[in-house]
């Protein structure tokens, strides 16, 4: 027969009937009291307890009536009262005694401690009653008559067996052992229990005593019990895992005092003291709901109780403690939330008054900073935004070729859309121009630059970073660093994912630190540490259509939709994100609170730059770029740039799954037969300009990686004996061989330049070659010709990614299926690829690992020439990106620094430093 004890529910033994007439209790109860044996010793196992002093298991210290069905416990050689033993002292505190030889443990020093502390003269008397009943160690046995004893803790948390053993506890001390029916015992509570029990009886009674002395004097009892509970554990005299929920009660319960002691704290407002044991309690219980909401709610209510209303610095402290504490669960509905809200929303009502005192006295500049800071305080304030409209403070409209729709890493395609992408996600590091060295990294989403070297980077994230769904109570952490790599390892093959193949596995050192792991060593490692790190746990897939459409990340700005401010203007609308001005290297920031991009109508631009509608005007093509800044009403509004640095090549691409074009004699004579510069003049640059250049092989011009000797493509003799030579009959294909170009309708000048390769390709190839053109919106031409390879020949564009000018993504044979970025098959299957092809294809390794600049150059030289012989694809020009800017429109990349000349500005990213820029 098995029973667990459970104090709280206690369980009457089955079996072992009797029938005993009412007599025979009287009788039996005679026999005891001539015997003096107490077997009703249900208080604690000191016998004088001071007056007020009842015990748990019988509040009157009287014997409980006994029914019929009780048993006597078994006695063995119990001695008269005249024998018993003097009492003796309590024992003394001793670690090592044996819990064999029946002596009681002592509980530790600090529960000994606690003993002596019950004899203080000077202790009030409620606390010395308190630590005298706990003095020593009992259990609480319930026999099935209801009837208590105290007895030596019994060692295991379930009884077996047909009987059970135990010691009763007279004055403190053991007597001889007893057995009693394991039917007839109810239950037993052990002394852990008791101890709990008291905790709560103490706590709840009427007292004089203040508060914090209460819940010391409990707390300390509770550390008593907790020690002594570890030591019969570890000294046997608690056996099994049945303990393992009372001594996670016992812990749980010192835990609640803690917080209760800390609340305590701080409504005496002992400040010194509350500081300490928060500490504590944060260092000890770093990940526990419950000590984060409490330590940050009284750091919160110490900023605001003690904050001094003259000094700036105590409200910026409050800010960031209150969102701290806001992004904690329950926060929201919790009293403190409101009044501290109210508190920063009128010092930002004060500073809003502040601001247009300093606009009165033509300090326009130091009242654009002062609403700035105010709005860090409650950025929705109606009185800052009035200020605001007080100053003139625009929106930034940027003019751009067409809206964005799909602003996810993977499905973000037209220039827009990727530079929207930019106001959005941030990375862990963000690439600046710099007038010295050409660029440079410096921390975006990471707190400062990484440490560590060789093939590791460990980044940090700042603890404030938030999400800005969910009242900005989601905190960017490690995880999501880890998560976005590992959505973005599902897309590996993709278009721009070719870095995420050099990240190896990642290690989460805790919520804020990251170290990332490179596969190889790299000549700069740090570009391939540029992916936008996402909300992973809340992505399910990239080309999500709901996530790209409406995209969230931690970035300056979140998308608001699309809007129509007039029949002929829809935007695209970008707020300041709320949750990105919260970090402590964020306060006020970004500068700019709305940004909108709309797509201009050419005959608008000059009228849309003079009214202030149009701030920017990003790519318009070179006609509309010429005629705005040759504009007489706007010589002193506007002025043009073209950006330095412009990594984007044109290109005629060839789909190498086409058995025709596997003959490398007539990818050459294409390549040579175009009259690059011809076209240019006649297609893309206006009258009397020079912009744009022809390509001599697959890199820009300028670059690096170009030889400085490169030759001219454009070789009308050599392209005639080629196509003679690839194009004479018998050929496994008809002749003339015809062949047809796409082009993306939506780009400028594309049907012209398509048209102009035709006619010098069919000149070159007398004919033998056929092409036809044939234009395709922009979603179709992606999904037709990049996704699908449904072209043989097509004009479009390449963005080099980097200025490592990395070719091995675009020829990656791996790489060439459906939606994956090499979408002319170089190297793939069924391409025709010859051993010469291969060749790319193992210097493209080389190049890749290669840590030497004057090797890695070497290497870039041998490849240009090898592409200019294998042509997998046929390089045509370069295409200047151009920029018009608003004279009003200040670009910088910090506070710190002058404003930057635009040019500087990288084309494909565009809103480099966005988040300082300012508008006059």
């Amino acid at each position: 027969m098995k029973f667990v004890l459970n104090p709280s529910c206690p369980v009457k033994a089955s079996g072992g009937r009797y029938s005993i007439l009412p007599i025979l209790r009287v009788i039996t109860l005679l026999l005891i009291c001539w015997t003096a044996v107490p077997l009703t010793f249900a208080q604690p196992p000191f016998q004088k307890l001071p007056p007020e002093g009842k015990s748990a298991g019988n509040p009157q210290g009287s014997q409980k009536p006994r029914t019929e069905e009780e048993e006597e416990p078994e006695k063995k050689d119990i001695p008269r009262k005249d024998m018993l033993p003097k009492k003796s002292p309590p024992p003394k505190s001793d670690a090592n005694s044996s819990f064999n030889k029946g002596e009681i443990p002592a509980r530790s020093e600090l529960p000994a401690a606690l003993a002596e502390e019950s004899r203080k003269t000077n202790q009030p008397r409620e606390i010395q009653n308190f630590y005298f009943r706990l003095a020593v160690p009992y259990d609480i046995l319930t026999t099935g008559a209801n009837v208590d004893y105290s007895i030596v803790p019994l060692p295991a948390r379930e009884l077996s067996g047909e009987t059970i053993l135990f010691t009763k506890l007279v004055g403190g001390q053991p007597e001889k052992e007893y057995k009693l029916p394991t039917a007839n015992v109810a239950g037993v509570k052990p002394f852990e229990e008791i101890v709990c029990d008291q905790v709560d009886s103490f706590l709840a009674r009427k007292t004089e005593l203040k508060r914090i002395v209460v819940i010391e004097t409990a707390l300390k009892e509770l550390k008593a019990a907790e020690a002594w509970h570890r030591l019969a554990l570890s000294s046997n005299l608690r056996t099994g895992d049945g303990w393992r929920p009372m001594q996670e009660k016992l812990l749980a319960k010192i835990l609640q005092m803690r917080r209760e002691l800390l609340t305590a704290f701080q409504q005496a407002k002992l400040w010194e003291n509350s500081d300490k044991l928060a500490q504590e309690l944060i260092t000890a219980f770093p990940n526990e709901p419950a000590v984060m909401f409490d330590v940050n709610k009284y750091r919160l209510l110490r900023g605001r109780d003690t904050l001094k209303k003259e000094n700036e610095q105590d409200y910026r402290d409050l800010r960031e403690k209150f969102q701290i504490f806001l992004a904690l669960p329950e926060a929201e509905n919790d009293p403190i939330t409101q009044s501290v809200r109210v508190l920063l929303r009128e010092h930002a009502k004060e500073m809003a008054r502040k601001a247009n005192a300093q606009l009165g006295k033509g300090d326009a500049a130091g009242a654009l900073q002062t609403l700035r800071d105010a709005e860090t305080y409650d950025p929705d304030s109606k009185e800052i935004k009035d200020a605001r409209l007080t100053m003139k403070a625009q929106i930034l409209y940027v003019g751009v070729p067409s809206l964005p729709i799909h602003m996810s890493p993977t499905t973000a395609l037209s220039d827009s859309e990727k530079w929207a992408m930019e106001l959005i996600f941030e990375s862990l590091l963000q690439t600046i121009p710099d007038d010295t060295l050409g660029r440079i990294f410096r921390p975006q989403l990471a707190v400062d630059l990484p440490t560590g070297s060789g093939d590791s980077r460990t980044f940090r994230l700042a603890k404030t970073t938030r999400w800005p769904a969910n009242n900005n109570k989601d905190a960017v952490t490690a995880a999501d660093v880890s998560g976005s790599l590992r959505l973005y390892r599902n897309y590996q093959f993709a278009p721009g994912m070719e870095d995420i193949s050099l990240l190896g596995e990642d290690e989460i050192e805790d919520s804020t630190r990251i170290k990332l792991k490179l596969q190889q060593r790299l000549l700069e490692p740090l570009p391939r540490f540029n992916f936008k790190v996402l909300p992973a746990r809340t992505v399910p897939d990239l080309d999500s259509d709901r996530f790209s459409r409406n995209p969230m990340g931690s970035g300056p700005y979140m998308f608001k939709g699309l809007q129509v401010e007039s029949p002929v203007r829809t935007c695209a609308v970008f707020v300041a994100n709320p949750a990105y001005a919260h970090r402590p290297e964020r306060f006020g920031l970004p500068v700019i609170r709305e940004i909108r991009l709309y797509v201009p109508r050419p005959e608008n631009v000059a009228s849309d730059f003079e009214s202030g509608q149009l701030h920017i005007l990003a790519d318009p093509g070179a006609e509309i770029f010429a005629r705005s800044t040759n504009e007489s009403k706007l010589a002193n509004m506007v002025r043009g740039y073209t950006m330095e640095n412009n990594r984007r090549i044109w290109m005629l691409a060839i789909n190498h799954r086409r058995p025709p074009l596997w003959k490398d004699d007539l990818r050459r004579a294409i390549n040579h037969s175009i009259d690059r510069e011809q076209i240019l003049t006649e297609t893309q640059r206006p009258t009397g300009t020079k912009y744009h250049q022809v390509l001599n092989g697959p890199f820009p011009t300028n670059s690096w990686p170009t030889p400085s000797q490169s030759k001219p493509l454009f070789q009308p003799e050599l392209a005639k004996g080629l196509f003679a030579e690839s194009l004479k009959e018998p050929q496994a294909f008809p002749i003339p061989l015809s062949l047809s170009i796409r082009y993306c309708s939506a780009d400028p000048g594309a049907a012209q330049a398509a048209s102009q390769i035709k006619e010098h390709i069919e000149r070159q190839s007398d004919k033998k070659l056929q092409l036809k053109i044939e234009g395709l919106g922009r979603e179709e031409f992606q999904e037709r010709v990049i996704n699908r390879h449904e072209f043989d020949l097509a004009y479009t564009s390449f963005d080099y990614k980097d200025d490592q000018f990395w070719l091995g993504g675009l020829l990656d044979g791996n790489a060439a299926g459906n939606d994956q970025r090499n979408f002319l098959g170089y190297l793939g299957q069924d391409s025709g690829a010859k051993t010469e092809d291969k060749r790319i294809a193992g210097t493209l390794g080389q190049i890749r690992g290669t840590t030497d600049f004057a090797k890695l150059k070497e290497q870039m030289n041998d490849l240009f020439g090898m592409v200019n012989y294998r042509v997998p694809f046929v390089p045509l020009w370069q295409l200047d990106r151009q920029i018009v800017v608003h004279s009003g429109l200040e670009i910088r990349f910090d506070s710190a620094t002058p404003r930057k000349i635009p040019s500087s500005l990288d084309p494909a990213t565009l809103f480099n430093g966005i988040e300082y820029w300012r508008l006059k």
